[in-house]
């Protein structure tokens, strides 16, 4: 578990904010920004934020037959096999960059965050009213098996290279409770931490494989839920 006032001491040492979306985007200092943007969440076909697929500027053309035109992704206009299209090419805001729809509070659309080593990415989510997909939690080294009947939400994380993914969630509300699995909603938490207190933030770190999918599961007991912010740093 980490303190609220010494986790906001790191943020404030250095990391640069680059995006304001539903979730923010922070880079570690040192990390590459050559193809970040703070107006624009991609940079070309094959450039893009951290927590950001590349994708092509002003849209990404997506299926059409041969010698067709597919739809645009990114022109404001949901057009099949389009899940959704609200007008611009940046995920984590509800609509991916591929105009596939993103929600944490759904293992399937669960929002996708690519990170690098080096790098530090910051995503933010309100799980009141969530859904309760993950109801049990399995013993591991800082937490202890239980029933955790309450909202949660979801973030697949990706590792774009291998390392120790740390992992702080810092909730607005009490009786939270952090996992991360490899499968979701899946029965085996590789890692935790829980807190009573709505002051103190959730805290582990794990190891992780390049390429593996990662989820992030933000729990709660009872029906309490709320405001949160997630922040993740590959080394």
């Amino acid at each position: 578990m980490r303190t609220a006032v010494a986790w906001l001491a790191f943020l404030a040492s250095g990391c640069v904010a680059i995006a304001g979306l539903d979730g923010e985007y922070t880079l570690a200092p040192g990390a590459t920004a050559e193809t970040v943007s703070s107006s624009s969440a991609s940079s070309g076909a094959t450039g893009g934020m951290p927590g950001v697929g590349g994708s092509h500027e002003g849209g990404m053309e997506i299926g059409g037959a041969a010698g067709a035109p597919g739809p645009i992704c990114g022109n404001g206009m949901p057009e099949p096999p389009e899940e959704c299209d609200d007008g611009d090419t940046e995920s984590l805001d509800g609509c991916s960059a591929l105009c596939e729809i993103e929600n944490p509070d759904s293992c399937e659309d669960a929002p996708v965050v690519t990170i690098g080593a080096g790098q530090t990415v910051v995503v933010s989510g309100d799980s009141t009213g969530a859904a309760d997909d993950v109801m049990t939690s399995t013993t591991t080294p800082e937490c202890g098996a239980g029933t955790w009947i309450g909202p949660d939400h979801m973030w697949a994380v990706v590792p774009q290279a291998d390392g120790l993914l740390s992992v702080v969630v810092a909730p607005t509300f009490s009786d939270h409770y952090s996992h991360v699995r490899d499968q979701c909603p899946g029965t085996i938490d590789l890692e935790c931490d829980y807190s009573s207190s709505a002051s103190t933030f959730d805290d582990f770190t794990l190891p992780v494989k390049m390429g593996q999918t990662y989820y992030v599961i933000v729990d709660s007991f009872g029906n309490i839920g709320g405001a949160y912010t997630v922040t993740l740093q590959l080394s």
